[in-house]
């Protein structure tokens, strides 16, 4: 550093001799000091020289100087590693905005902004916007925006907007753009993407309520939840053969497509039990494809109708008079373990009606 950068101020002894007494830059390095001591020697009177002692106090604040800087560089170093990372047996808590990874046996707590991902045995929070990654055992919370993965075993909690995924039993979160998994997921809605799960409810999504009625389960009471491109079905239905009535329940997934902005056409793939007896343990499934074109005559009602492709597996001969479901032909038919099980396959039609809330 060249001295003529340094401004300083001095200062006349008792014997005429100048001195430093404040320098304005608090840079300054050891070279910088020795450059100002020599020119202080070369400018000295020669008949009254520095007095020896007090060139031995300049060296050593010079060598506190450098000590202190040293220091000083250190604890920075520290500073910044350790908001880099943290590791702990037990839990992290940093009271501020943080940025690396952080690994807990038990909990990593943030309170501020966070860059970064987080492993914890049970829980991970933090009270800002999270970008990267949050991994719990239990529980991940956000509480604000969140951009990246949220993978827990129990819960995963955004309170702000998700960009990327949560994957966990339950998920819930503002306004996604991305992809929910787990049993119970939640939103105010779905930018783009889609969740799955046995129950997803998104407030600005897509739920109906449908009775619709095909060739071999007469009557069915469907309720769907979700989003247009992905919505789960639960349903209860009537079945009747030879003089006997049976009821139904299944599962499913759906999907719908726009054609116009009224006319829509969608694809429901189902699973549905028949209730043969209580106490009887036998397989009668029905499995079925629905393929409808819908109308909208508003934002609360549509009708539908169309194809539907049907598997029925059952643990009855297809020709026993115990069979639950009337079959109204096959394409394909099978009888197995002796006659005590038979496969029939066919195509069939569904209609109904559709109250949309």
């Amino acid at each position: 550093m060249a001295v003529e950068s340094v401004q300083t101020q001095s200062d006349v002894d008792a014997f005429g001799n100048s001195y430093t007494t404040k320098i304005s830059n608090d840079n300054l390095t050891n070279e910088d000091f020795l450059t100002l001591l020599l020119e202080e020697m070369k400018q000295q009177d020669p008949t009254s020289p520095m007095d020896s002692n007090r060139m031995l106090d300049t060296q050593m604040q010079m060598s506190n100087i450098q000590t202190n800087l040293d220091l000083a560089k250190s604890m920075e170093s520290l500073q910044t590693s350790y908001s880099l990372s943290a590791l702990s047996t037990a839990a992290n808590v940093i009271g501020k905005n943080a940025l690396g990874m952080h690994f807990a046996g038990v909990s990593n707590t943030v309170n501020g902004q966070y860059i970064g991902s987080q492993f914890a045995g049970i829980s991970n929070a933090v009270n800002g916007n999270v970008l990267g990654a949050q991994v719990a055992g239990i529980s991940n919370i956000s509480n604000g925006d969140f951009t990246g993965l949220q993978l827990s075993g129990i819960s995963n909690i955004a309170i702000g907007d998700v960009t990327g995924a949560q994957m966990g039993l339950i998920n819930t979160a503002k306004n996604v753009t991305g992809f929910q998994l787990g049993l119970i997921n939640v939103a105010e809605s779905f930018e783009k993407g889609v969740p799955l799960g046995l129950i997803s409810f998104v407030k600005d999504g897509f739920h109906a309520i449908e009775v619709s009625g095909g060739e071999s389960i007469y009557g069915n009471l469907s309720l769907k939840m979700g989003v247009d491109k992905l919505y789960t079905i639960y349903r209860l239905g009537y079945a009747a053969n030879n003089s006997e009535n049976y009821l139904t329940y299944g599962m499913g997934l759906g999907s719908m497509v726009d054609l116009t902005e009224k006319a829509k056409i969608s694809l429901d793939l189902s699973a549905n039990h028949i209730i043969q007896s209580s106490n009887s343990p036998r397989l009668n499934l029905l499995a079925r494809a629905d393929v409808a074109f819908r109308y909208h005559l508003n934002d609360h009602i549509g009708f539908f109708g169309g194809p539907s492709f049907n598997v029925y597996i059952s643990e009855y001969s297809v020709d026993s008079e115990n069979t639950a479901l009337s079959i109204p032909y096959s394409l394909y038919e099978e009888n197995w373990w002796n006659n005590d099980g038979s496969t029939s396959i066919w195509i069939g039609a569904n209609a109904g009606v559709s109250i949309m809330f």
